[in-house]
């Protein structure tokens, strides 16, 4: 495991957090307790590698194996984190995990093994599609706050407003392949509503 990557992904945590104004600002205790999530998200992500390397060399390529890799992952990602965790891979963005803050903010619905794409048609046009594509191409990490996400949760439901803070990572093995991207963030609908009817 990377000390870097670590650093990396407690950032991305950390700058979904409502309350961020700057990580070189805050004390080491905070940023600690942001690397030990982290760790833990860091720790499944070489599950993941590895169990995607040995599906690799087991089976033909565009096949998924379960292994105890998968299992692993499972459980770390069921620490609690500061809102919702998923893995995307590959350049269709297919969904590996996603954790239950995840699936509560999208709706009861069938997302591993589906593209973003197939899995969220109604995020179509709002931009994520493009992001995750941009960061997948580049390398290059996106953080952004108070976004707004339209949803439909419910099927007999119309799409809702949500605002999310979102951090999108690339997954990176160590030869430098690209991988998929790690997404985190935070339904914050509610706090920026609290603080707009505060200031009212």
């Amino acid at each position: 495991m990377q000390n870097a990557e670590v650093e990396t992904v407690a950032r991305a945590f950390y700058y979904t957090n409502e309350n961020a104004r700057g990580w070189e600002r805050e004390p080491d205790l905070l940023k600690q307790g942001f690397r030990v999530r982290a760790h833990a998200a860091v720790t499944a992500l070489d599950g993941f590698r590895e169990s995607r390397e040995s599906a690799l060399r087991s089976k033909p390529e565009g096949s998924v194996a379960d292994s105890v890799g998968e299992a692993r992952m499972m459980d770390l990602l069921r620490f609690d984190p500061p809102g919702f965790v998923a893995v995307l891979t590959g350049p269709e963005h297919t969904f590996h995990i996603a954790n239950n803050p995840y699936r509560q903010i999208v709706g009861r619905r069938r997302l591993t093994g589906r593209p973003v794409r197939e899995a969220l048609p109604e995020v179509e046009g709002q931009g994520f599609f493009e992001l995750l594509d941009m960061v997948y191409d580049t390398g290059q990490h996106f953080r952004g706050k108070l976004l707004p996400f339209m949803v439909q949760r419910r099927r007999d439901r119309p799409p809702e407003e949500k605002l999310i803070d979102l951090a999108y990572e690339p997954v990176i093995d160590e030869a430098g392949q690209r991988l998929g991207i790690l997404v985190t963030g935070r339904d914050v609908t509610t706090l920026a509503n609290l603080l707009h009817s505060s200031e009212g």
